[in-house]
């Protein structure tokens, strides 16, 4: 983490913690279902409701959300119109 920090030229404090949070945030507002970012983050399944057992999150959906938050974090203009639509539906924007 620290040559990482160091690359990007990060003067903040940077931890695992902080990749993890801002990984599941990115993948939120790109409207990820909340199970394939768990999966993504590791989390365990067995608290999430009866929907668990009914379905399943693959590896190919883990890999796609990851790529999408790599590309929205290296192309965030391509998706800024997604992004408002999304806040106006979810009624975050007054």
């Amino acid at each position: 983490m620290r040559e990482l920090k160091e690359h990007l030229g990060i003067k903040q404090t940077l931890c695992f913690y902080s990749a993890r949070k801002t990984f599941a945030q990115f993948a939120s507002e790109l409207g990820i279902p909340d199970g394939v970012i768990d999966y993504c983050l590791g989390h365990s399944d067995k608290s999430k409701g009866i929907i668990r057992y009914y379905t399943k999150v693959k590896q190919k959906q883990a890999e796609i959300a990851i790529n999408r938050v790599i590309d929205y974090v290296n192309n965030p203009e391509k998706y800024k119109d997604y992004i408002e639509m999304r806040a106006d539906i979810m009624m975050m924007k007054g």
